[in-house]
């Protein structure tokens, strides 16, 4: 991991189904070692990149660094 790069994080539910926490990303939101822009949370139910949001919604998804 460098600093100050920008990672994309995503997963796939083939079968459907998925956690989600609404209004979560509606303000910067700073942790340790990430900083998560406003409507970070983003899906797609087309295929391709995930462009799409609902109300700063949060999918569950933590992402971990190992080397």
């Amino acid at each position: 991991m460098v600093a100050g790069t920008e990672y994309v994080v995503s997963y796939y539910t083939p079968a459907g189904g998925y956690k989600a926490t609404e209004n979560y990303f509606i303000g910067n939101l700073a942790q340790t070692l990430f900083k998560i822009p406003v409507n970070a949370g983003v899906y797609s139910y087309s295929g391709g990149f995930p462009a799409d949001t609902w109300f700063g919604g949060n999918y569950g998804i933590e992402p971990v660094f190992r080397p």
